[in-house]
């Protein structure tokens, strides 16, 4: 046994005077809660940015692609104008209007009245673009243009408007009209691949 003398005590207590008194167990457990607080949200950002750069990855991929690409179409249907002697005609896989087409061999633009046509080549796996100028008829030897390659389904559907005091129209799986365009064009694709 040791035996403390008060002149030794005193002694201590001026060393525990030097050294402040530990933390409570109050205060470990609030420093604890915020560092806890802290970690989640900074794992939760993270988290976070990586299923965002992973959908971005995904959607960079496929999906922009066909984006960037189908703006042709986008631009060609939208300027589409009605013209006596060509039909908007179109079905589940190709669809066929008037537009303005380039009829300049050399690069400079001469907009001249014509055909356009999307079609979709189901051996090919392709979205093709053709045009020809009016009065010709489609030419069968000549190469189309690929819009979009990889696509394992293209289903085309026209919007017909309300006529008179309808309330609302409907979607329809063909278009054929000399006089009629279709109010809307929606265009669903099925690419190969699991995405």
């Amino acid at each position: 046994h040791m035996i403390v003398t008060g002149k030794e005590l005193s002694g201590i207590r001026g060393w525990a005077r030097c050294f402040p008194r530990g933390f409570t167990l109050v205060e470990l457990l609030v420093v604890t809660a915020i560092f806890a607080v802290v970690v989640t949200a900074i794992i939760s950002c993270l988290v976070a940015g990586v299923r965002t750069w992973d959908y971005a990855r995904k959607y960079s991929g496929v999906e922009a692609d066909a984006m960037i690409k189908l703006e042709t179409l986008h631009r060609d249907v939208a300027s589409a104008f009605r013209f006596y002697a060509i039909a908007f005609a179109g079905d589940a896989r190709a669809y066929a209007f008037p537009g303005l087409i380039d009829a300049a061999p050399d690069g400079d633009y001469q907009p001249e009245i014509g055909t356009i046509k999307y079609f979709f080549d189901a051996e090919k796996k392709t979205v093709f673009r053709k045009t020809w100028l009016f009065p010709e008829s489609e030419p069968m030897d000549e190469k189309a243009e690929k819009v979009l390659t990889g696509v394992s389904e293209m289903t085309l559907n026209y919007y017909s408007l309300p006529s008179g005091g309808d309330s609302g129209g409907i979607w329809q799986e063909g278009w054929n009209s000399l006089t009629n365009v279709p109010g809307a064009v929606a265009v669903v694709l099925s690419f190969d691949g699991p995405d």
